[in-house]
């Protein structure tokens, strides 16, 4: 009998060990820097435009992340100004960064990201790679 009341517990636990939830600190765990400048390619789709250069700027400070998209406003055939601030944050190995006129989701990895938006009425693909220093 205690063989089988000790089989049941070690099912019992592994069984309530795969349901558990994700700590809260899991989830804002900060597991890459972003810190640098990328430069990569905003790809709207052969109904949307095409690609177009993109070059990001960005300061991270813990999960806080601000900078620059530059040259935005004329790549995208709008004007100026020719800069555009962009706020978001990391979670993981996610970047969400947003401006004025754009927000985009991001998978970091290493000196590579990539991922979707949305921006000037459209959605878009984006893929960029971190200039070296």
């Amino acid at each position: 009998m205690r063989i089988g009341a000790r089989l049941l517990l070690a099912i019992s636990l592994a069984i309530c060990l795969g349901c558990a939830k994700q700590d809260w600190i899991d989830r804002t765990l900060v597991t890459v820097d972003v810190t640098g400048v990328w430069e990569g390619k905003q790809d709207f789709g052969p109904g949307g435009g095409g690609d177009r250069d993109i070059v990001i700027v960005l300061q991270q400070q813990g999960a806080k992340v601000t900078g620059e998209i530059r040259n935005s406003a004329s790549a995208l055939g709008i004007g100026s100004p020719p800069d555009t601030p962009v706020e978001g944050t990391v979670n993981g190995d996610t970047l969400s960064l947003n401006s004025r006129w754009m927000s985009v989701v991001l998978q970091v990895n290493g000196d590579e990201m990539a991922g979707s938006g949305f921006g000037a009425n459209r959605s878009f693909r984006a893929s960029l790679r971190r200039r070296p220093q």
